[in-house]
């Protein structure tokens, strides 16, 4: 294997070296490649490290192979003797004590004479058995040892050369996966319901929520996969927009809030500003201010949160809530414009309405006062809206790109796996 690697690792320097081939595109390649050249001359040190590690257990190991051998046909050897020592043991004993009483002195030493051999031969053999035992622990010993030290070499060769697999080849690699995948398609559908369900009360608010929340861990996720190649940039930078533009939602939001709470003390302020006189048109316009003040202060807000709806108490929440959801339909249904019927289904209704509202507030008052006070709110709700717009136009980007990303990838055939592309 360490040859074997050598010998890419030559080649690959032989392409990094050539100047036959020159241009941008090779040069990239040149480049690639020099740091997969230092990649694998450091995996064929590791290789050459490991194979040596291993060759000198395998030389313990037969040595220690053919010592146990050696050490099992002895103790067969002794175990027989043992055997046989026991045996004689056993007769010499039974003869001795069957012995005639009237045998002779001789008779009886010589018996005696063999249960004491045969005692003596069973104890030493049973020593040296154990002395053979002995041996055979260090035997093992010594292999122990042998495969330590080449656990160590193999060990100190995967640190040195520092190709080993971090925590994100483990399975930091795979959650990303995973997180891009279900958190990307959660932030793509919730981002489509936003641009069409934003104007349903609590609905609207939770999916865009929802998108963003999901949209920010899929980015997390792309930027580890981008660094790693598997991912394209370009995800990393539709991400990026995603979550910028729902902080300059919040933005368009907090300033809609603004608006739609200084537009009734503004139409009063116009009334008082405007005041009785005798001149008809300006009682006409009086009139005018006043009619716009009660449709103001009678108007059903389309904007109710969880709090909101459980601010009357808990029996009068659904009539709250669908006085809410009434309101936000008839914004989205009466529009006056596509532009407005795209933001008020994007939960912008409330924005729409207060900006016309100060819109003919100012056209139909005349007082110089009146209108240094409505002028400047009703420029503010127009930037708000061009703002709110191109907000929605973006967020309508993002999800047609997540949608033909999702059609193009249903379309695609399968790629084969690793195992189909090798019976190929």
């Amino acid at each position: 294997m360490a040859e074997h690697i050598g010998t890419a690792a030559s080649r690959i320097g032989e392409l990094i070296k050539s100047p036959d081939m020159q241009s941008a595109a090779v040069d990239a390649v040149r480049s690639r490649a020099k740091d997969l050249g230092t990649e694998v001359t450091r995996a064929k040190g590791r290789y050459e490290a490991i194979a040596q590690a291993l060759g000198e257990y395998a030389r313990s190991l037969r040595a220690a192979q053919d010592a146990a051998d050696d050490l099992l046909a002895r103790a067969v050897a002794v175990q027989h003797r043992i055997d046989n020592a026991t045996t004689e043991r056993t007769l010499a004993a039974r003869a001795l004590a069957s012995l005639d009483p009237s045998a002779t002195e001789a008779d009886r030493r010589r018996v005696q004479g063999r249960l004491t051999t045969a005692r003596t031969t069973v104890s030493d053999a049973e020593v040296e058995l154990q002395h053979l035992r002995d041996e055979l622990e260090q035997v093992v010993r010594d292999r122990d040892a042998a495969a330590q030290r080449a656990i160590d070499a193999i060990g100190s060769a995967q640190a040195a050369d520092r190709l080993d697999d971090g925590w994100w080849q483990d399975w930091g690699l795979d959650l990303a996966r995973s997180v891009s995948e279900v958190a990307g398609n959660v932030a793509g559908a919730c981002g489509i319901g936003a641009l069409l369900l934003g104007w349903v009360p609590i609905l609207g608010q939770a999916l865009a929520l929802t998108a963003a929340i999901a949209g920010a861990l899929a980015l997390v996720a792309d930027i580890g996969l981008a660094f790693d190649g598997e991912k394209d940039w370009m995800a990393v930078v539709f991400g990026i927009v995603g979550v910028v533009t729902f902080g300059a939602g919040n933005v368009v939001a907090r300033g809609a809030n603004i608006l739609r709470t200084s537009l009734k003390p503004t139409a009063s302020a116009a009334v008082r500003l405007t005041g009785n006189s005798r001149s008809p048109v300006i009682n006409a316009v009086l009139t005018q201010v006043k009619d716009l003040k009660a449709t103001i202060r009678n108007r059903p807000i389309s904007v109710v949160t969880v709090r909101g709806a459980f601010a009357n108490g808990w029996r009068a929440v659904t009539d709250t809530y669908m006085s809410a959801f009434r309101a936000a339909r008839a914004q989205v249904l009466g529009a006056a414009s596509p532009a407005h019927s795209l933001l008020a289904a994007a939960g912008h209704g409330e924005l729409v309405a207060d900006t016309s509202a100060y819109a003919l507030l100012q056209s139909v008052t005349r007082r110089p006062k009146a209108l240094e006070q409505i002028v400047p709110l009703t420029t503010r709700g127009y930037e708000l809206q061009a703002r709110a717009l191109m907000l929605v136009g973006v967020d309508a980007s993002l999800a047609g790109e997540w949608v033909t990303g999702k059609i193009d990838d249903a379309m695609r055939p399968p790629r084969p796996t690793a195992r189909e592309r090798l019976a190929l």
